[in-house]
């Protein structure tokens, strides 16, 4: 905690790769802010940097406080059924499902929501299905979970087993609808937490559930970062992963290089931003002296000023199609 003598607050901690940050002037009001960073190393950096810039600004350094915690011996379905919304109801009512040891469901008007627990009950797999506004059939999502629920059954040791590798991905056997893979994020992606208050957030689960959904081979990359991992998964322009009739949302990295032969830094785009990046009214107005764009196996194309690339085959070769 770090304190200014005219009454603002500032709190600042660092977990894994992410820096969480709060505030509150003068006047009480406050907020806060989620940093996550390319990795554990860089979120220090990155937190040391704030450190100095609070000190130059006049604010000094208080007494430690408690911050975010994670229990992992806690009971994660007693967890999830703990958060309540106001009226007292469980956002997760989390039910047995019969024939199916170490799974869970819960449902209400928006999703179909399952979890797939270890033996104790410490660790637990998240899948999620949108039930509002879906345009697959009740019975095909049904049989699609029920075909998802046998792969993690299968693979649920081996899940459990690492906790670290931000992406794991399973080749299924069939496909199942028109998928075929199944994506496991790691806790420390999925960052799970039951309360929706940001400024109280309970991280008890953060580091007990993972998230699997059903993908598209061009969707993600087993070398992803947990940074990456998340850019691809949350936020604006990311996977909707809970989505089971969607089409596919293909990795689409760009790197503007402003000099040549200069380090690319690649960022995750949506790739429907596709022909505003790379059309070719765009391109005749680059700045910079090139742009790379970077698909699902690694390969890169390189575009300068000038360049007009087919975006249809631009589309087939990241993977969309």
């Amino acid at each position: 905690m770090f304190a200014h003598p005219d009454g603002r607050e500032y709190w600042l901690q660092v977990v894994d790769c992410r820096v969480y940050e709060s505030w509150r002037g003068a006047d009480r009001r406050g907020g806060g802010n989620t940093a996550i960073r390319a990795d554990d190393d860089d979120a220090r950096a990155h937190a040391r940097a704030k450190v100095k810039d609070l000190f130059r600004r006049g604010f000094v350094e208080g007494a430690a406080e408690p911050g975010l915690a994670f229990d992992l011996a806690a009971d994660v379905v007693a967890a999830f059924h703990a958060d309540l919304d106001a009226a007292g109801r469980r956002r997760h009512d989390y039910q047995p499902v019969a024939g199916r040891p170490h799974v869970c469901a819960h449902r209400n008007a928006s999703v179909a929501e399952w979890l797939v627990t270890s033996d104790d009950r410490r660790r637990g797999v998240a899948l999620r299905s949108s039930v509002a506004r879906a345009a697959l059939p009740e019975d095909q999502r049904q049989a699609m979970a029920t075909a998802l629920l046998d792969v993690l059954a299968l693979e649920r040791a081996a899940i459990f087993a690492d906790d670290r590798t931000p992406v794991r991905t399973i080749e299924l056997t069939a496909p199942i609808g028109r998928f075929t893979r199944l994506v496991v994020l790691a806790p420390v992606v999925e960052n799970a937490t039951t309360c929706r208050d940001v400024n109280i957030a309970d991280h008890t689960l953060g580091r007990s559930i993972y998230r699997a959904f059903p993908a598209f081979a061009c969707e993600v990359t087993a070398r992803d970062s947990v940074a990456i991992a998340e850019a691809r998964c949350r936020g604006t322009g990311a996977i909707p992963w809970s989505r089971w009739d969607r089409t596919p949302h293909p990795v689409f990295d760009l790197a503007y290089v402003k000099r040549p032969g200069a380090a690319p830094v690649f960022l995750v785009h949506a790739p429907t931003e596709l022909p505003r990046r790379l059309g070719a009214p765009a391109l005749a107005k680059l700045r910079e002296a090139e742009v790379r764009v970077r698909n699902y196996r690694g390969d890169v194309r390189t575009f300068v000023r000038g360049d007009a690339p087919d975006l249809a085959e631009l589309r087939a070769w990241l993977g969309d199609g």
